[in-house]
C-alpha cells in the first residue's frame, strides 16, 4: 500500500483516517447507526480525495501530451472547479497558449470532459431526481441530507428544467421531414380530477375539483398526420411541449407557421 499510494497522498491519508475511525467506533461503544453515519461521512471524504488525486494525475498526463504536440507554446495557470456528488473539486490547470496572442489549449478540461463551474453527470442526475419530486428549495435540503453537498437553488432548478425539457415521447425532430408550412394550435380545457381523502381510508372524503389541461397539435399543410401534446403544467411547460410537437411535425427555421387561436 505504501508503494501503490505513494503518488496519491490524499487518498492514502483518508485510508488511515478510516482505520482510525473504526478503532474509535469500537472503543467508544458506538451503536450501529452511529457507526454507519461515521462510515458514510468517511466514504464521502474518500471519494473527494480520490477525485482530487485523479485530477492531479490527469493534469500531468494531459500536460505532457500537449507539450509534445506544441513544444513552443507558453504556459500559464488557471483555476478550474467543477461540482460532483462528493463536493466541489478544484485544480490549478496548466494552460498552453500558442504564440503571444494565440488560442488557449485547455488540455485538461478537454481530456477530462469537465468545464469550470460545471456539474458532473452523476450530480446532474441527483439534482434532477430530487428536483422533479419536490420544490426546488426542499430538494436542495434533500441533496444536502443524502449526499452532504450544498447546491444553490438556482443551480438545482436549472439542471432539473434542462433535463426535463429533454424528456419527450414524441418523434425524433431530427428524423422529421421538413415542413414548408405548418398549421398549429393550443387551447385549454377543464377536466375533473378526483383527490383522494385523508386518514386511514383514502376512499372516504374524496374531493372533486377541476384543472386545466393544455392541448396542442401541429401538422404540415396537405398532411393528414397530426401530432398532439397535452400537459397539466404551467404556461412555461406548455410552451416547451408545444415547441417539441411542432418540431416533431417538421418545424424548421424556414417553415411558415399558421397559428390558430381564440381569446
Amino acid at each position: 500500500l505504501d508503494a501503490r499510494f505513494a503518488q496519491r497522498p490524499h487518498a492514502y491519508a483518508r485510508l488511515r483516517q478510516i482505520a482510525d475511525m473504526m478503532d474509535q467506533a469500537i472503543v467508544q461503544g458506538c451503536t450501529a447507526d452511529q457507526a454507519e453515519a461515521q462510515a458514510v461521512e468517511q466514504i464521502r471524504h474518500l471519494g473527494w480525495d480520490l477525485l482530487s488525486d485523479w485530477a492531479q494525475e490527469k493534469q500531468q498526463q494531459s500536460l505532457a501530451a500537449a507539450r509534445l504536440a506544441h513544444p513552443k507554446a507558453s504556459q500559464h495557470a488557471k483555476k478550474v472547479t467543477w461540482f460532483t456528488t462528493f463536493g466541489a473539486v478544484e485544480i490549478c490547470e496548466q494552460l498552453l497558449r500558442l504564440f503571444r496572442r494565440g488560442a488557449q489549449l485547455r488540455h485538461f478540461c478537454l481530456a477530462a470532459g469537465v468545464r469550470h463551474q460545471g456539474y458532473s453527470r452523476p450530480l446532474q442526475r441527483v439534482l434532477a431526481d430530487f428536483g422533479a419530486e419536490a420544490s426546488f428549495q426542499a430538494a436542495t435540503l434533500l441533496v444536502k441530507e443524502h449526499y452532504g453537498v450544498l447546491v444553490p437553488i438556482s443551480a438545482l432548478r436549472q439542471q432539473t428544467l434542462r433535463h426535463g425539457r429533454a424528456i419527450t415521447a414524441l418523434a425524433d425532430p431530427q428524423k422529421a421531414r421538413a415542413a414548408t408550412q405548418l398549421i398549429t394550435e393550443m387551447d385549454g380545457s377543464m377536466i375533473p380530477v378526483m383527490e383522494p381523502g385523508g386518514g386511514h381510508d383514502r376512499r372516504k372524503g374524496k374531493r372533486l375539483f377541476w384543472r386545466e389541461v393544455k392541448l396542442c397539435c401541429a401538422r404540415p399543410v396537405g398532411s393528414v398526420q397530426t401530432r398532439y401534446g397535452a400537459t397539466l403544467g404551467n404556461a412555461t411547460t406548455a410552451g416547451w411541449l408545444w415547441q417539441e410537437v411542432a418540431r416533431s411535425s417538421g418545424l424548421n427555421p424556414k417553415t411558415r407557421v399558421h397559428g390558430l387561436g381564440d381569446g
